[in-house]
């Protein structure tokens, strides 16, 4: 990997300072130019610098005139070079760990998905490499890659971060095919159920049901149910067969129906289990994060909830509401994709290079850049077919950019994708539902992204 993260140092064997990361360079409060060269215990001191490969340990960021930054850091060993992921600790208050803690750490986070998404590209890119020079180099890509997740994720240490908020994250909605994806998505839990005796049925309609949400925050909530109604209940009140059935409301609604049944004391069940308190104002009953969390969101993205018990039939029902979408169009991919001319901006170096393999593989040409400013000087020099674009990059966002490309180019308007790192960025999900730009998350597939662009011509 020749370029550094931004938390990362890269040293030789003799300790000197090959490179450095500019977030690093922020706290020091120094130039690149005045590290590379030095040794690097003139700025990093502690057991990390000697500690094994892969093992975190105490870190400690000194530089002139500034208070000493304490912290972890996690060392590997690349011939004859090593590299060294620095993330700082927080202050040893609550604020000070949600205010100077989770930012850090979320640059890791994304710079993790950055890297997943190179995992993934370059392993499907190896079984048609043209030759076995380029297969080679795809493997290494993937290797090395693996690598600077394992380093990043010793770094990603949960007891650096602070704590997750209730409400849980923003939701990524778009039109997702409700029954399909979420039979995908409870297939682990349908196993691990029938293993211990519960019966689970999945019933879908022949015609798919279109909703607008975030399926994978819908698949959290509608597993914590199913867990909660099941293994996680006392045996004389647990449900023993689980039916979801997802069907298409008499208004402008896709319902997700969850019938549990064969607790013996379905009120109990309702009750204790499912918030029923909480409902009729006894105060909340449910404490688990995770069916809170899942419900807060849920009412974020237009949905409801509801809940019945019918002692008679020792069944509880769960009704899961959620907006009506239109199907989307889909891409034929019996088509041979037209040529296009795409403009490629990402400030990873290995992202650059995945997606021009990916893309001319499929018969594109790419043209990468890695600023915004990079960026801006290729659309006044050449005019291209498609753009595809992280949105937060070192020297600003993708609606600067893309403030003047609308004047310029007016046709790149519907011809955008974001790749991104974080999807739920509120600047983000604002900006993109003006103009219904596609939001691809990484990490993601070379087929996802062909599809994405045959979607736009």
């Amino acid at each position: 990997m020749d370029s550094c993260g931004p938390f990362e140092v890269l040293v030789d064997t003799r300790g000197q300072v090959l490179g450095v990361g500019t977030r690093l360079c922020a706290l020091a409060g120094v130039a690149p130019s005045e590290l590379v060269g030095r040794p690097v215990s003139r700025f990093l001191r502690g057991p990390a610098l000697t500690a094994s490969a892969g093992v975190a340990a105490a870190l400690e960021l000194r530089a002139d005139g500034r208070a000493p930054i304490a912290g972890v850091g996690v060392r590997s060993v690349d011939g004859g070079r090593q590299s060294l992921t620095f993330v700082p600790e927080a202050a040893r208050t609550d604020a000070g760990r949600a205010r100077d803690v989770e930012p850090r750490l979320a640059e890791v986070g994304k710079e993790i998905q950055d890297a997943l998404t190179g995992i993934i590209g370059f392993a499907g890119l190896v079984p048609i490499a043209p030759t076995p020079h380029r297969r080679k180099f795809y493997v290494d890509q993937v290797v090395s890659q693996a690598e600077r997740v394992r380093r990043l994720v010793h770094v990603y240490d949960p007891a650096l971060g602070g704590r997750s908020s209730a409400e849980g994250p923003l939701p990524l909605s778009r039109p997702a095919d409700v029954g399909a994806e979420l039979a995908y998505a409870l297939s682990g839990l349908r196993a691990s159920l029938e293993r211990g005796g519960v019966g689970f049925d999945i019933e879908l309609p022949h015609e798919p049901v279109w909703a607008t949400c975030d399926i994978r925050q819908v698949g959290d909530l509608v597993s914590a149910l199913i867990l909660r109604a099941t293994v996680q209940q006392r045996r004389d009140y647990q449900a023993n067969e689980v039916v979801l059935h997802v069907r298409r409301g008499a208004s402008p609604h896709a319902l997700i129906e969850l019938t549990l049944t064969g607790a013996d004391q379905p009120q109990v069940l309702l009750r204790e289990r499912f918030g029923l308190d909480e409902e009729e104002g006894h105060g909340p009953s449910v404490s688990e994060i995770e069916l809170r969390a899942g419900i807060a969101a849920l009412r974020r993205q237009g949905g409801q909830i509801a809940r019945a018990a019918d002692p008679e039939r020792e069944e509880v029902k769960v009704t899961v509401t959620l907006p009506l979408a239109v199907a989307p169009r889909r891409a034929d991919k019996l088509r041979t994709p037209v040529p296009l001319d795409v403009l490629v901006v990402d400030d990873d170096a290995m992202l650059g290079e995945l997606y021009q393999e990916m893309l001319q593989v499929a018969g594109h040409s790419v043209t990468s850049c890695r600023t915004i400013s990079a960026a801006r000087e290729a659309l006044r020099a050449q005019r291209f077919d498609a753009v595809v674009a992280e949105f937060q990059m070192k020297d600003g966002l993708l609606s600067e950019l893309w403030a003047m490309a609308s004047e310029a180019h007016p046709e790149l308007m519907s011809r955008l994708v974001v790749a991104t790192r974080d999807p739920r960025d509120p600047r983000l999900v604002e900006w993109a539902m003006q103009g219904q730009t596609p939001i691809l998350a990484k990490p993601f597939s070379a087929p996802a992204l062909l599809e994405h662009l045959a979607l736009l011509v």
